[in-house]
């Protein structure tokens, strides 16, 4: 027998279809332009974490290096070049799976409030409710993830600019305090992405189709 947690998502998805939010081929479209979209925001979501971490990976290797740190240096502008270029890119994905989402959220509202009978639209409100609940935790997972992301792309630019004429052994000394702090910046920046990552994760599955059941067997 399956457990309760098994059930839960079986029983959610079915109120979702009783809303006519998915049940009409416009519905389909529109859940399925969101997905779109959120997939493509989560990829652009994961491209900054690992960018992030293989620009930290360089300053570390930086802050330690003893032979020459030139080309250790040079990865790790091309890093920074590639996180500023995931993040323009995860921002635009964002914009795009949040506009997918008000159009459907916008169609769930109108069918909702054409739905006769009392008990079924309470029914699809609430389900509609948690939903909304669950991009609006989107949201706000990315405004924390944005208010890490902008001053560490800030400080490493600094950095860099800080570095670039002086990449000696002197040079690096004399930063060493300004790479620990991007280093710890990094990490914080990787969690607030992973996190971003796992809440679009969560609202990707609150509207997905549900799969056909295996045809029985006569």
């Amino acid at each position: 027998m399956r457990s309760r947690a098994a059930r839960a998502p079986a029983l959610v998805l079915s109120v979702v279809l009783a809303t006519g939010c998915l049940s009409s081929p416009s519905g389909h479209e529109r859940a399925e332009r969101v997905l779109e979209q959120l997939g493509a925001r989560r990829a652009a979501i994961v491209a900054v974490s690992d960018d992030v971490a293989r620009t930290t990976e360089a300053i570390d290797v930086l802050s330690r290096e003893g032979a020459d740190p030139r080309p250790i240096f040079d990865r790790f502008v091309l890093a920074l070049e590639t996180t500023e270029e995931a993040a323009d890119e995860a921002a635009s994905s964002a914009k795009a799976s949040e506009k997918a989402w008000r159009s459907f959220s916008r169609a769930c509202e109108r069918d909702t409030a054409s739905i006769r009978s009392a008990s079924v639209r309470e029914r699809a409100e609430k389900r509609r409710a948690e939903t909304s609940a669950l991009f609006e935790a989107v949201g706000a997972a990315q405004k924390r993830a944005d208010e890490v992301l902008e001053p560490y792309l800030s400080q490493v630019t600094d950095l860099r600019k800080y570095l670039e004429n002086d990449v000696t052994p002197a040079g690096l000394e004399s930063a060493q305090d300004l790479l620990r702090k991007a280093q710890q910046d990094g990490a914080r920046v990787r969690e607030r992405f992973q996190d971003l990552a796992s809440r679009v994760d969560q609202a990707r599955k609150a509207i997905a189709p549900v799969q056909p059941a295996p045809a029985k067997v006569r």
